[in-house]
Parts: C-alpha cells; structure tokens; sequence
C-alpha cells in the first residue's frame, strides 16, 4: 500500500458485492460454498482495487463533470435563444406601437387640418354675414336719408315747419 492510503477494498465496489448472496436451498452446505465463493474473490483481486477503484472514481467524475458542462452549455443555449425570441418579440411589439402612433399622429394631423379648415370656412361665413348686415345697415340708412331728403323737400314745397312729436319729452 501507498502512503497516506486506507486498506478500504470495497468502498468503491458495488453494492451487490457487499451483499453476500444467499439461496433458499435446503443444503446448507452451497450456502457456505456460495459465501466463501464471492468472499474470496474479492479477496483476490484486492491488489488491484485501489488504483482501478481511483480510475473508476476519476472516469465517473470526468463524465458527471462533462455531463454537468453539457447540461449547463444546453440550458445557456436554451436561455440565449429565448432571450432572442423575446428581442424579436420586443422589437415586434414596438414596432407596432410606433406604426400605430404614427397612423394616429396622422390622422389627428388630417383631423386637425379639416377643423382648422371648418373654422376659417365658419369665419368667414360670419364675416360674410357682417358685410350683408353692414349692407343691410347701410341700405336703411340711405333709405332713411332719403325719406329724410324727400320729407325736408315736402315741408319745404308746401311751406310747413316739422312739429315735434311727444313734446312732453323734450326739455
């Protein structure tokens, strides 16, 4: 044995070696024949049990280790593509978003374009209506100054003085 080594033959060896195998048979004698059979088999090849149970041990971690690598490198991949996914997703999505708030944008803008439209039209359907009634006004009061005219002409023609009506209201 080395240095620092235990003399632990069966640490590394299955557990249906440990276990010695027992038959239900009637003779009792093949019950020890079959004990004493595996016993010294284990013994014999106790020699090389230590360096072969360390390679063992030294293979079984080497393949859990690359199992290990193997699994983590699936799941890395796995987390890149869905995070992919979700940028694809995300830049889906926003794009959407913008199309339709540049759709909106332009339609509010129409929107906008057809009230500012209606309400100069508005405008200047009431400044048409003004410069009828200013029209209307300015009629009336060239009427007015007619009558006036032909009235004054009137009292003049015949000689009468206009009298004043209601004179209680004068001062």
């Amino acid at each position: 044995m080395f240095m620092g080594e235990t003399s632990d033959n069966n640490s590394n060896s299955s557990d249906s070696e440990d276990v010695p195998h027992y038959s239900y048979t009637e003779n009792n004698k093949l019950l020890k024949y079959q004990e004493a059979a595996t016993s010294s088999a284990r013994k014999d090849t106790g020699d090389l049990d230590g360096p072969l149970a360390r390679l063992e041990a030294e293979k079984k971690r080497a393949l859990i280790k690359a199992w290990e690598e193997s699994e983590k490198t699936k799941i890395d991949n796995r987390a890149y593509k869905m995070q992919f996914a979700v940028g694809l997703w995300e830049d889906s999505k926003k794009a959407s978003v913008e199309a339709k708030l540049k759709k909106n944008a332009e339609k509010l803008e129409r929107k906008k374009a057809e009230y500012f439209e209606k309400m100069q039209n508005k405008i200047a359907e009431i400044h048409r209506m003004a410069e009828e009634k200013r029209a209307g006004i300015e009629a009336q009061r060239g009427k007015g100054l007619l009558k006036i005219e032909d009235t004054a002409e009137n009292f003049r023609t015949r000689g009468y003085s206009p009298k004043k009506i209601l004179s209680c209201f004068t001062a």
